[in-house]
C-alpha cells in the first residue's frame, strides 16, 4: 500500500479517484500519478505478472524505474519505450508488466494514451456514449525494444462532462460464489 501514491482529488478542472485491493495478502497490480509540469498529468495502471510476492517485487521493480523515468518525461510513446528496455534489461524472460498510460494536457485539453498489453481504457462521453480504446503495444519486459518494437498512442480531446476508466483485469476477472466471471459487459454498464 506504500508504494501507491495519494492521487489528489482535484487538478484545476479535472477530478480524479483510485482504488486498489489486493486479492492476495500482496498484489501485482499498482497505479501512479505525476504533476510533470504546470499543465500536463501522467496517470498510470499496471499489472505484473503472477500473483503474491514474485508479482509484487515486480510491481516494485516497475514502480522505482516508473518514477526514474518520470523526472525526463518527453512522450508517452518514448517512456514505454523506455520502461520496455529496463524491465526487459532486469527481470526474468517469464516476467513481464502490462500498463495503460494515460497523459493529460491541461492547457489544450487533450489526453494521450498508450498501453503496453493492458486492458482497454473506457472513455464515457458526456453524451453517455461509451468508448474502448486500446492503442497496440507488448507487455514490458517480454521483448528486448528492436526497430519493430511500436508502442501506438491514440490522441483525444478531453471534453467537459467525460470520463476515463483505467483499471487492471482484477475487476473483469474477478468471479463469484458460483465461479461466473464479472466480465467486461458488466463493467461497461457500471462505469
Amino acid at each position: 500500500q506504500k508504494l501507491m501514491p495519494k492521487i489528489p482529488k482535484q487538478v484545476g478542472e479535472y477530478r480524479f479517484a483510485a482504488y486498489q485491493a489486493p486479492a492476495m495478502e500482496v498484489s501485482g497490480d499498482f497505479y501512479d500519478y505525476a504533476v510533470l509540469d504546470d499543465h500536463r498529468v501522467l496517470l498510470i495502471v499496471a499489472d505484473a505478472t503472477g500473483k503474491n510476492l514474485p508479482a509484487c517485487l515486480m510491481t516494485s521493480m516497475c514502480f522505482s524505474v516508473v518514477h526514474c523515468l518520470k523526472e525526463r518525461f518527453t512522450d508517452v510513446q518514448s517512456f514505454l519505450l523506455d520502461l520496455n528496455r529496463l524491465i526487459q534489461a532486469n527481470s526474468n524472460p517469464n516476467q513481464f508488466v502490462t500498463l495503460a498510460a494515460l497523459l493529460i494536457d491541461t492547457s489544450i485539453n487533450e489526453c494521450v494514451l498508450g498501453n503496453a498489453g493492458h486492458t482497454a481504457a473506457l472513455i464515457r462521453k458526456a453524451d453517455g456514449e461509451l468508448l474502448v480504446k486500446k492503442p497496440k503495444g507488448d507487455a514490458l519486459g517480454m521483448w528486448p525494444n528492436d526497430d519493430d518494437t511500436v508502442y501506438e498512442t491514440i490522441r483525444f480531446p478531453f471534453e467537459r462532462g467525460m470520463k476515463i476508466c483505467l483499471y487492471s483485469d482484477g475487476i473483469n476477472e474477478a468471479k463469484n460464489g458460483a465461479d461466473e466471471l464479472f466480465g467486461d459487459e458488466r463493467l461497461r454498464k457500471i462505469f
